[in-house]
């Protein structure tokens, strides 16, 4: 399923970037742009700029970046797809997908079996506040109403054809969504859930997805989860992750912990950051799903052996994936405590004071290594540098690697550097950050034509400029191309066709930049700047050329390059 680009550009002409910032940030007009205070990291003097003219927004202290659907996608955690449905929906329009009879017939179905769940969910809902032992348990386990009804608490009434009396036309979907179980050697089928309090997991968008049960009875398996559907992979979600973004957008620091009942109640006594596993071992993809949203993680464990291997597996899990900026931590509970029991003792702040002292990433895996040797002897070390070397090459954070050898030089003895050539793979190794250059002639070239797009026709078709040694060549042919085989657009427009390109930071960026040239002196110093690249293109043929004269003689070179470099020659000397 694909979204035509020339929809884009139709619906970033219809909204205006305004009206789409001012439903999450309050705005002043400041001169002919608008300000406020960042969403995107804390700060009390605004520094955040939205452009009505260009249809973007950016902000000079954290670099946040991007039109309408950027700043969607970055506010509310939604895909590219996801952004543009709902801006579509609010302007009225429907988007026109490329996709096949097989694609739409497939979307419907999905879209049905979202409205069915969603009704389960309702039926359950309904069902808790009509059966007493429900209620009973969940208010002796401290429960209030108001977090039932803010996470969508229900009950499944312990019956085996609940479901299927209360929805007998979609016994299909209720199979297909994992809800309805067929008996074994029969065509008949009996509800998943009996006598469980049922937690819905939602996706990002507030659709239900799945569902997980819990056993109000002393009886087993006390949960009971959803199987995998075409609307729910494990892999890829966590339950309470739409109520956290619901009461914080951008939060951040996620706490994962192992039940429902532990969200709900760290929710009611005020730990609004927490999220739970689905019954299974938190997946890279788990986590990479998190780090898309928050730059800390915090993995909540029980403080026994069983505990501390599920903290190494979900390390080893972390490790490619955590990057520079992400941080991944670790809290182990007393013995016999969960989260749930722990905060009704400790309460809030207590609770949360456990959550900032949590170990870090590189501290739990040297406990982890130290454990198994004695540093105090040759061998002892020997045998840390060995153990180290499966972790070290599984990281892709720098910072972190570094860390990490520093912290195993202190234990082996041994130089930094020389355990930095003994255990990193070449493509791990960690190099210098460069430092920062002055704008390039093609950098400039881009800040102007953001400025005033129509200016385009001052580069001719045809001028490839990828043969200049400059880094931003590449951006700026492809900002001319588009900006030639589209009408003219503004900058909202332009980041729209890089939605999903990490260049679209840089336009912005770029865009942002103050300009105390007035409309004519922007267009003189494009044309300079053209004028320039063009210089420099010609410099680069001819250097070809005489490098080609050199190695085979002017014989070589046939009579147009032989004019080419007379008349390059000429123009120098005058």
């Amino acid at each position: 399923m694909r979204i035509p680009s020339t929809f884009i550009d139709d619906l970033l002409a219809r909204i205006d970037i305004i009206d789409v910032v001012q439903n999450h940030v309050p705005l002043k007009k400041s001169g002919k742009d608008y300000s406020g205070c960042c969403p995107f990291h804390k700060e009390k003097t605004p520094s955040f700029t939205v452009s009505q003219a260009k249809q973007f927004y950016y902000c000079f202290g954290c670099g946040a970046s991007g039109n309408a659907v950027g700043f969607l996608m970055a506010h509310d955690h939604l895909s590219f797809v996801e952004t543009v449905e709902t801006l579509a929906q609010q302007a009225g329009i429907e988007i026109p997908y490329e996709q096949s009879p097989q694609h739409q017939q497939k979307k419907q179905v999905q879209k049905s079996l979202y409205d069915l769940l969603g009704n389960v969910s309702k039926f359950y809902q309904h069902r808790l506040k009509i059966d007493k032992s429900a209620v009973d348990y969940l208010k002796a386990r401290g429960l209030t109403g108001e977090i039932c009804k803010m996470y969508g608490v229900g009950y499944a009434p312990d019956a085996w054809d609940a479901l299927l009396t209360q929805f007998p036309q979609d016994t299909k979907g209720l199979r297909q969504t994992g809800m309805l179980v067929q008996k074994e050697n029969s065509e008949r089928h009996y509800d998943r859930f009996r006598g469980r309090i049922m937690f819905p997991i939602r996706d990002k968008r507030g659709r239900v997805i799945a569902f997980g049960g819990r056993v109000i009875k002393d009886e087993q398996p006390k949960y009971l989860n959803s199987p995998e559907t075409t609307l729910f992979h494990k892999g890829g979600e966590v339950y309470g992750l739409y109520e956290v973004l619901r009461q914080n957008t951008k939060p951040t620091q996620l706490v994962v912990v192992e039940g429902y009942m532990d969200v709900i109640a760290l929710a009611q006594h005020g730990v609004t950051n927490a999220v739970a596993s689905l019954g299974t071992a938190l997946a890279a993809q788990n986590l990479s799903k998190l780090f898309n949203i928050v730059p800390e993680v915090v993995l909540c464990f029980d403080g026994d052996n069983a505990g501390r291997s599920a903290a190494l597996r979900a390390v080893d899990n972390s490790l490619p994936i955590l990057t520079d900026g992400k941080q991944l931590k670790l809290l182990f509970l007393p013995d016999g405590e969960d989260p749930d029991s722990l905060i009704r003792k400790e309460g809030k702040e207590n609770f949360s004071k456990r959550i900032s002292q949590s170990l870090n990433l590189s501290s739990m895996i040297m406990e982890h290594l130290l454990d198994q040797v004695d540093v105090s002897s040759v061998d002892g070390r020997a045998r840390l540098v060995e153990l180290a070397k499966q972790y070290l090459n599984k990281i892709s954070s720098k910072i972190y690697q570094t860390l990490m050898l520093e912290e195993l030089a202190r234990y082996t003895r041994l130089d930094v550097q020389r355990l930095h050539n003994m255990l990193l793979q070449s493509e791990n190794v960690v190099k210098p950050v460069r430092s920062s250059q002055q704008k390039s002639l093609c950098e400039h070239a881009i800040m102007l034509l953001l400025k005033k797009p129509v200016l385009v026709s001052l580069f001719e078709v045809g001028k490839d400029f990828l043969a200049l040694k400059d880094v931003k060549a590449g951006l700026l042919v492809s900002l001319v191309q588009q900006l030639k085989n589209k009408e003219p657009l503004n900058v909202g427009q332009i980041l729209g066709i890089w939605q999903d390109e990490s260049e679209a930071k840089m336009l912005a960026a770029l865009a942002a930049q103050p300009c105390i040239l007035s409309e004519e002196e922007i267009e003189e110093e494009l044309k300079d700047t053209v004028c320039q690249l063009v210089k420099q293109l010609r410099e680069v043929d001819i250097g070809g050329l005489l490098a080609k004269a050199r190695k085979q003689g002017l014989t070589g070179l046939s009579e147009a390059e032989r004019e080419q470099i007379r008349d390059y020659l000429a123009q120098s000397d005058n």
